[in-house]
């Protein structure tokens, strides 16, 4: 899951930004890119809640935010998980 969890944030990402681009440009099958990292997006926050609340380490609060984070600031909140949260967080 560890590497499962970055392959869908990196995929999130980039497919998000290229479809931005593509978008602006009025590239063909721009939606279908946003889509796809849209999905993977949604995936990411998913399987990163779920990590976040199989932990034991941290208490019900801790979690709250994280859950508050992630679904308000997804792209923040996914960058601060990876670096620094789930060092301490995941068992």
């Amino acid at each position: 899951m560890k590497d499962t969890l970055k392959f869908t944030f990196i995929a999130y990402f980039f497919l998000t930004i290229i479809g931005a681009f593509m978008k602006l440009n009025h590239i063909s099958y721009s939606q279908i890119v946003m889509a796809i990292g849209i999905v993977a997006m949604v995936l990411f926050i998913f399987l990163a809640l779920a990590e976040i609340y199989k932990s034991t380490k941290i208490e019900g609060t801790e979690k709250f935010m994280w859950t508050v984070g992630m679904l308000l600031f997804s792209f923040f909140a996914g960058i601060a998980y990876l670096i620094w949260g789930r060092k301490r967080i995941a068992t």
